[in-house]
């Protein structure tokens, strides 16, 4: 069979020959129960579906009241809207008249099914059945593939025909340059980043100037624009997210725990290039402090126990921002033959936010995983048991109250 325009049908020669035999082609052929026309217009495939689910529909029509309810329906949806449906996405973009036979099936199918008279409205019908009409069905046919095809559901034949043409909201905007507080600032560099809470990530632009450094978050939270001024910073660490390169945080204290705010870029040549154009800023500054530098001043008591490992933990790569990297401070036990974990937590000359006291792998979300995948063989001994589930209600409620103070 050969596709195309009428016209350009003409000009070719309809004989082929093959090994000395001479084929003609045809005008419809007939694949997998779905007849195929010249034109792709499948008005023939509509046809021969449409006899077909009037006949059966006719000798249903006869028996329809020595049927049940429910038997009526199982008849109904074997012969008349399983046909319907089937192949049905190849009809996407059929013009309205060519569809007109098969929602005049599906009409009449609803009318046997209810015993309605062909004079009664008949979307009321099609609400109660929960049927769409034939057009609506072959989109949601289309729209159910490509769901599936995306998560990965489908047959490998479909997902290869099929592409994701993803555009983020962050690559169709860019930074709002209107909100300089200055006119004098001249813009350095812009990129895409997120800035890191303890429980979310929040998307938007940075834009990196000769005076400041800007975010402007997507949603507008917690501020349409949260600016920082380069003078202001004291401390810059680069940090690393979800075992990646990616972090920078910015204090603007010596001995705060909460940094001003902490950046997660999408790569890491973005992050360093801020890095960098901040520490050439910031040399002349600031003085860089070192483990060293830190355990001197605590020596000479210039640092209190609390701000020195407060330092440490920065110095280790960890953050209050990120959960799963969160400070850390040693066990404080008091009572080592008690059920209960004894001793204090939170000593009271502690400021806040609170610290998790634990080994250097304690963190809210390692702890938890370690409790509740406790072998189903510790937990039949009841005393145990006890003990696990008090723990579990400990950090349970720790890590609440923790999280509150955000």
């Amino acid at each position: 069979m050969v596709f195309g325009p009428e016209p350009l049908r003409d000009r070719l020669d309809h004989m082929i020959t093959l090994d000395g035999i001479s084929l003609t082609s045809s005008l419809s052929v007939r694949n997998l129960g779905v007849t195929f026309d010249q034109n792709l217009s499948f008005n023939s495939h509509i046809k021969t579906v449409s006899t077909s689910a009037f006949f059966h529909l006719r000798n249903i029509s006869k028996i329809r009241k020595l049927l049940m309810q429910h038997d009526a329906e199982k008849l109904v949806h074997a012969f008349v809207p399983s046909r319907l449906d089937y192949c049905n996405s190849l009809l996407s973009g059929c013009p309205n008249n060519s569809l007109r036979s098969p929602q005049l099936i599906q009409n009449a199918a609803a009318r046997v099914l209810t015993g309605i008279d062909h004079r009664d409205h008949i979307t009321p019908v099609m609400a109660s059945l929960h049927w769409l009409p034939v057009k609506f069905r072959i989109i949601f046919k289309i729209l159910l593939l490509t769901y599936k095809v995306l998560r990965g559901l489908a047959p490998s034949y479909l997902e290869e025909l099929i592409g994701a043409n993803l555009q983020s909201r962050l690559a169709r905007t860019s930074f709002d340059k209107n909100c300089f507080q200055s006119l004098t600032e001249r813009p350095h560099m812009e990129c895409a980043a997120e800035m890191v809470l303890p429980l979310v990530c929040n998307p938007g632009h940075i834009c990196i100037t000769d005076e400041s450094l800007y975010f402007q978050p997507l949603n507008g939270y917690p501020e349409q624009v949260i600016q920082i001024k380069l003078q202001g910073v004291r401390r810059i660490y680069k940090r690393r997210h979800a075992l990646r390169p990616l972090g920078l945080e910015l204090f603007c204290t010596e001995n705060d725990v909460c940094s001003d705010i902490y950046l997660k870029f999408y790569s890491p040549a973005d992050r360093d290039e801020v890095y960098y154009h901040m520490a050439s800023f910031l040399e002349n500054h600031m003085v860089e402090h070192t483990a060293e530098s830190y355990m001197l001043q605590w020596q000479r008591g210039l640092l209190s126990n609390y701000q020195y490992l407060l330092h440490l933990n920065n110095l280790a790569d960890r953050s209050s921002n990120d959960l799963s990297q969160y400070p850390v401070f040693p066990w404080i036990i008091a009572d080592y033959s008690s059920v209960q974990l004894g001793g204090s937590t939170r000593p009271e000359a502690m400021p806040d936010p609170p610290f998790m006291y634990g080994s250097h792998y304690s963190s809210p979300g390692y702890v938890l995983f370690y409790l509740v995948r406790v072998g189903t063989s510790h937990t039949h001994n009841t005393h145990t048991h006890t003990i696990i589930v008090n723990c579990l209600s400990s950090v349970l409620s720790w890590y609440c109250w923790t999280l509150s103070t955000y």
